[in-house]
């Protein structure tokens, strides 16, 4: 709405003409992030009911022994969790399960917590279900496959980037220990 009220009064960039098509593409990029966001939540649903997050947590405590390795399998879960469902869902799923785990191998519970949700985030632009792709290519009109190769360069940084966070957790924790 604050959107609409800038564009016609203000800038003066949107006609009233103009103002239904603009409502309907804003209707059809609702719906379709709406319908992945729908089967998101019955992902969740299913993984809840199916108690598959404590299988997983379970089978991983049996293998990973330190915590570089928790940190590399928690960034590969939660990177594609983030890609297939929604973000708060997923924490309220993983969280429980997984942190607890993470906090005894003695990762500080401010670092894990970045790190799940930088990790989440970036699975909303990974290809081939990040919602934002989807939304992307509706408001822009280009095509999926275009809007995935503009995606790939900066992808690569921000996963190069949570794996520089998730390795020297003092990047991540500088602040709030100046502010202790």
């Amino acid at each position: 709405m604050y959107s609409l009220i800038l564009g016609m009064a203000i800038y003066r960039e949107i006609k009233i003409y103009e103002l239904p098509g603009a409502l309907l593409k804003a209707m059809e990029t609702s719906a379709m992030v709406g319908i992945i966001m729908g089967a998101a939540n019955l992902l969740s649903w299913i993984m809840s009911v199916t108690n598959i997050g404590s299988t997983i947590a379970l089978y991983l405590s049996e293998i990973i022994t330190n915590k570089y390795v928790y940190l590399l399998v928690l960034m590969i879960i939660l990177f594609f969790v983030g890609a297939l469902m929604d973000t708060v869902a997923a924490i309220i799923i993983i969280a429980p399960v997984i942190v607890p785990f993470g906090l005894q191998l003695g990762i500080d519970p401010l670092h894990l917590g970045m790190i799940f949700v930088i990790n989440l985030v970036i699975g909303y632009v990974t290809p081939p279900f990040g919602y934002n792709l989807f939304t992307a290519a509706s408001i822009t009109g280009l095509k999926f496959n275009d809007i995935v190769k503009g995606v790939l360069p900066f992808l690569i940084i921000e996963l190069l980037t949570v794996l520089l966070f998730a390795y020297i957790p003092q990047i991540i924790l500088f602040l709030p220990n100046i502010l202790k």
